[in-house]
């Protein structure tokens, strides 16, 4: 019992701190390709548009990778805490009987993970577009 208890422990806190560090990447990430697509538009642009979007491409493609890395993390936690909820019936159901159903509006609808992983496919497009329209 104690030793479940440690894994659940374990389990919540790296869920949580993999969590944290994924909507860090995303938020600076975000802010570095939203920062750099402000520049395209420049009269005097002091880097070619052609290099920013090729530079764009590569920062969110790279960006990509921990995102989707994460987001595997922080579900794998996730199953795990299910299976040691169902073992432990003393403890709060945080992750346990949460399905996708009318009943339980926190499994239904879009995840916010799942846009975290879009937006950096959605800014390679739209660096590609950059890129080709500059050529």
């Amino acid at each position: 019992m104690s030793s479940d208890y440690e894994q659940y422990k374990a389990s919540l806190e790296g869920r949580r701190e993999d969590s944290s560090r994924y909507w860090t990447v995303f938020g600076v990430m975000a802010a570095v390709n939203g920062a750099m697509l402000t520049f395209i538009n420049s009269t005097e642009p002091t880097v070619p548009t052609l290099y920013m979007a090729v530079f764009g491409i590569l920062i969110s493609l790279v960006w990509l990778g921990p995102q989707l890395r994460l987001s595997a993390w922080v579900k794998w936690c996730e199953k795990k805490l299910i299976v040691l909820e169902v073992n432990m019936p003393e403890l709060e159901r945080l992750f346990t009987n949460r399905q996708l159903d009318s009943k339980n509006p926190f499994r239904v609808g879009f995840s916010t993970r799942i846009g975290g992983v879009i937006l950096p496919s959605l800014f390679t497009v739209a660096w590609f577009v950059v890129a080709i329209r500059y050529r």
